[in-house]
């Protein structure tokens, strides 16, 4: 699997993108997939995977418990390139401890552009210090409750689930925001907060507008 984990590589590799654009053409940017994961644990030999996310801008998608993972790693191997956050140490290991993946495309692990730009700390973080939010019902969310959630949903609580849903396409939503931002300072641009905000915004009504979400249960 081949990796892009500099700003220079990541410039060299997108070189067609606009200079004053935040996004690549949709034909580029169909290529492009981010994909995050939720699970029991940090651990794949003990803990198993409950949700894949993954979103372009075709589709924004996730993919429940074990019968439709393998659906979910047909689709990733269906891109170009696979944008994550830790991605490269923890998700797609994960993965191929349970599921296995072609790893034909090119990853992209936003954890070490960020390194590069000074920004430290997990995804949730690096939103913070960007000035990002995410909806009401999952802000200040975290991991273990994560996992809450998926035992609650397991239990029968629906409610459980479509939370923890949400938190999962909050991360792979941001992922693109985060991604765009990688591209504009590969260049040597400046963004600022209002621009990122506005950027999201873009993307979610995207979603709402002119994209499926696909909840494979």
């Amino acid at each position: 699997m081949e990796s892009i984990s500099n700003l220079q590589d990541l410039k060299k590799e997108f070189q067609q993108i606009s200079d004053n654009n935040l996004a690549m053409d949709k034909n580029s940017l169909s290529s492009v997939g981010y994909m995050d994961i939720e699970t029991t644990g940090l651990s794949s030999e003990h803990n198993h995977i409950t949700l894949i996310g993954l979103h372009s801008s075709d589709a924004t998608s996730v993919y429940i418990d074990t019968q439709n993972h393998k659906k979910a790693c047909q689709d990733i191997d269906k891109c170009r390139y696979l944008v994550t956050f830790n991605g490269n140490r923890f998700d797609l290991p994960f993965i191929n401890k349970h599921y296995g993946l072609q790893c034909n495309f090119k990853s992209i692990d936003l954890m070490y552009l960020f390194w590069q730009m000074g920004y430290y700390g997990g995804l949730k973080k690096v939103e913070q210090q960007l000035g990002l939010s995410r909806m009401s019902e999952v802000e200040g969310m975290k991991g273990s409750e994560a996992v809450t959630l998926w035992h609650k949903y397991k239990a029968g609580n629906q409610e459980a689930l479509n939370k923890l849903v949400n938190y999962n396409i909050e991360d792979i939503v941001n992922l693109e925001v985060l991604f765009n931002f990688a591209l504009q300072r590969a260049q040597n641009n400046t963004i600022s907060s209002d621009e990122l905000k506005q950027n999201k915004k873009n993307i979610m009504n995207r979603i709402k507008n002119n994209e499926s979400l696909y909840i494979w249960d």
